[in-house]
């Protein structure tokens, strides 16, 4: 859903793209998400086989407010370190996340 408010009216190709799930595993979360009322999707202009996908008003809101509880999450655990490890432990979490997506394209 972050990927769909990142930018309204992506079609499920850039969707897969962007977020490295397969296409099936994506067809399946849009159309989960369709039936949940958290998106809508047509037809693109340039290409009538393909969709754009963009967050319904539901699904703005449920997207708000998951963004909140994350940000909370992420205080809370950071909070827990001394305030000179945060930054280490960020990065460190950033060169895990940055060498996976090199493995998984």
């Amino acid at each position: 859903m972050t990927a769909i408010g990142d930018q309204e009216g992506l079609r499920q190709t850039d969707l897969v793209e962007r977020t490295g799930i397969d296409r099936s595993t994506m067809a399946d979360l849009v159309a989960r998400l369709l039936r949940r009322g958290l998106v809508s999707r047509r037809r693109t202009r340039a290409d009538a086989r393909a969709y754009s996908v963009k967050l319904s008003p539901q699904g703005a809101r449920v997207l708000r407010q998951a963004q909140a509880v994350a940000a909370a999450t992420d205080q809370r655990l950071l909070g827990s370190l001394p305030p000179g490890k945060r930054q280490d432990f960020l990065d460190a979490l950033s060169s895990i996340v940055a060498a996976n997506e090199k493995e998984s394209r």
